[in-house]
């Protein structure tokens, strides 16, 4: 089973903390000033900081490993949702849907921020964009929104701990390969702005998050696929 350098680092701090959990028991002891209840309570004292302190989401690994074995299924599966599932509420529950999800482990999807048209950092695609919100076009381009794939917290990819909050891993898919600078996502351009505008962050890896982070964070595993982690606190 793979563990992550971080999953690695709170073993051995639980290992340490047993160990001195033992060490101050077997010196109390001696001096009969501490019974069996006390060398209990800082064992489970231990067990609890190390419960708190755990990061066991599914890995980066086994993510990246499950979607490029299952690769048809994931594509025909978004395929599916721009065409049919935005609008019907039956989509979840049409046997092929059902067969897909079951095939590639996803719960749910739905609607990402923002629209991603062709070329979306060209000025004709910021014009474009710029008609649809002001003429409210938005059901003509659904097929041009990012999306949120939700994989089931009962199997590894959602926990709350006492450190962490809540926290949980999914996919996230975009319809072009978007712009990624200075390790940042490069929105869509807007009308009449030259100016850059930045979304979430993109790293190297989710297996571990940077301490005291609050947000999401993506990690690009293929042109428009990437895997994503959320930590609210």
């Amino acid at each position: 089973m793979f563990l992550s350098s971080i999953n690695i680092v709170y073993v051995l701090i639980l290992i340490f903390l047993i160990f001195m959990s033992g060490f101050i028991a077997w010196k109390f002891s001696k001096s009969k000033k501490i019974t069996g209840t006390t060398v209990v309570s800082l064992l489970s004292i231990s067990v609890l900081g190390f419960i708190a302190l755990s990061d066991s989401l599914v890995s980066d690994e086994k993510m990246i490993e499950n979607f490029k074995s299952n690769r048809a299924a994931f594509q025909e599966l978004v395929a599916s949702y721009y065409k049919d599932g935005q609008k019907a509420i039956i989509w979840r529950d049409m046997p092929r849907v059902i067969e897909l999800k079951r095939i590639t482990g996803v719960k749910h999807i739905s609607n990402g921020p923002g629209h991603w048209l062709e070329n979306p950092y060209s000025p004709e695609a910021a014009e474009k964009l710029k008609k649809m919100l002001d003429e409210k076009l938005w059901d003509q381009f659904n097929d041009r929104k990012s999306l949120i794939i939700k994989m089931p917290v009962a199997k590894g990819y959602g926990e709350y701990t006492l450190y962490y909050g809540n926290k949980w891993k999914g996919y996230f898919y975009f319809p072009v390969d978007p712009m990624i600078e200075n390790n940042r996502l490069v929105l869509p351009r807007r009308k009449n702005e030259s100016d850059k505008f930045y979304g979430h962050e993109v790293l190297d890896s989710l297996n571990s998050f940077p301490r005291g982070k609050n947000g999401c964070a993506l990690r690009k595993i293929e042109p428009n696929w990437f895997i994503r982690r959320c930590h609210i606190r």
